[in-house]
């Protein structure tokens, strides 16, 4: 992989989602997409995964930890 881009944000489930989530429909739900490259070639990268969840917000924890490169 050469990077990963990801967005979280807030939005509201469907029926589908609120059966699979036991959640009531239009609730909020956490959205996350994630995309992830690779190089092709030299020149050219191309996205290797693609991911969509979606979480109940009560069950949901997003957690970072983040260092500085030292030289």
């Amino acid at each position: 992989m050469t990077h990963v881009t990801q967005t979280i944000s807030a939005t509201a489930d469907d029926a589908t989602l609120a059966e699979q989530l036991n959640a009531e429909v239009d609730s909020p739900l956490i959205s996350i997409t994630r995309h992830s490259y690779s190089v092709r070639d030299r020149d050219t990268e191309m996205l290797v995964v693609y991911l969509q969840l979606f979480y109940h917000p009560q069950r949901f924890q997003y957690r970072m930890d983040l260092q500085v490169e030292q030289d």
